[in-house]
């Protein structure tokens, strides 16, 4: 599904992105892979509104279906939209190579997340750089970088 086009109808668009959101099964997985599969299924395009709307039934949705992960969905929402900034970062044509993130800088803009431990965004780094977040077609059959 892409977003595009989606930022006319706030409440209309709000619903549909919950429907979507709440119909997948996010329960214990990991939240780089609900992220995985939530970008596989989900082409954000267009304006930053759209992305903090789906970032945050992302987040809301992931929270109640691991209640035990973060304490607050602020966390898996900023989390999220590093993701998804990490992954951007590293697939875009437009960023020199000279420019993109390293994981040093990586680790450093995640110091606001005291409770999870620095290995952890190491390993969201490692993963992220080596296989940005795709969005597949169903209908077209192929594969688009986010």
């Amino acid at each position: 599904m892409n977003t595009k086009g989606l930022n006319k109808d706030i409440k209309r668009t709000k619903r549909f992105l919950r429907l979507i959101v709440n119909f997948m099964n996010l329960k214990v997985k990991s939240y780089l892979d609900a992220m995985r599969l939530l970008l596989s299924r989900i082409r954000i395009a267009g304006e930053a509104q759209i992305v903090v709307r789906v970032v945050k039934i992302f987040a809301r949705v992931y929270n109640q279906q691991n209640s035990d992960e973060f304490k607050q969905d602020e966390t898996s929402y900023v989390l999220a939209y590093t993701f998804i900034m990490l992954s951007t970062d590293t697939a875009s044509t437009k960023i020199l190579e000279k420019n993109r993130m390293i994981k040093e800088q990586f680790k450093k803009n995640s110091i606001a997340f005291p409770n999870i431990l620095p290995n952890y965004f190491e390993e969201v780094y490692d993963s992220v750089t080596r296989e940005p977040f795709r969005t597949t077609s169903v209908i077209q059959n192929r594969s688009t970088v986010i």
